[in-house]
């Protein structure tokens, strides 16, 4: 699942893989935002601490900071795209696309809400409006894998697919390998099960 950068503890996805669980940064990270809150109660403070709970897997103190921070600015997308990012590892899947939709709300231009709001629609199989979503997230940040990724997924999996939307999965699926190197096995075996079924339908004429 996506994790933005600013509100995760200022650091890039790939980066947040090293910090999980023990490791001691994310410890001082807590202690310096704990102090920053007592000094002034912000809710970008909550949130970002709440960020670094996820990532410590305390999801019990990051839902209690996510809330904080979302009663002390109701506007804080990012307070409430971190809080769908929870509900989201928690599979509470309706309760991650409410906050999903307020962060576009307070940002329309939010591309990882949009991402985050369509992978869980997808979860539901509502793939008609995941696929909008997903659309959405690439046309607003055109690099996005995994946007790609699950919007590739949509429209294979997509009981009521256009004809040409193999197609097009296949071309999404292997977008999303090139921009990261045929190094995320998921990616590689959803290509190579699309382009199978490609083939199939090429073979039956269709």
């Amino acid at each position: 699942m996506i994790e933005d950068k600013e509100a995760f503890v200022d650091l890039s996805v790939d980066q947040q893989s090293s910090l999980i669980g023990d490791d001691p940064r994310l410890d001082s990270r807590i202690v310096e935002l704990t102090e920053a809150i007592e000094s002034m109660p912000i809710s970008r403070a909550y949130s970002r601490r709440g960020g670094a709970y996820v990532l410590k897997g305390n999801y019990e103190l990051a839902m209690t900071d996510f809330d904080t921070a979302i009663k002390l600015d109701h506007g804080n997308a990012h307070a409430h795209y971190n809080r769908g990012v929870l509900h989201s590892q928690l599979l509470e899947h309706k309760l991650a696309i409410q906050d999903y939709t307020s962060a576009i709300n307070a940002d329309p231009q939010y591309s990882l809400a949009y991402a985050n709001r369509g992978m869980d629609l997808l979860e539901l199989k509502n793939y008609a409006t995941a696929i909008a979503d997903l659309r959405e997230a690439i046309k607003l940040d055109p690099d996005d894998h995994l946007a790609m990724h699950a919007l590739g997924i949509a429209l294979f999996e997509n009981p009521s697919r256009a004809g040409t939307d193999i197609g097009a999965a296949r071309d999404l699926l292997t977008r999303a390998c090139e921009l990261t190197h045929y190094e995320y096995d998921n990616y590689v075996q959803s290509l190579r099960y699309v382009e199978g079924a490609a083939d199939v339908r090429s073979d039956d004429g269709g």
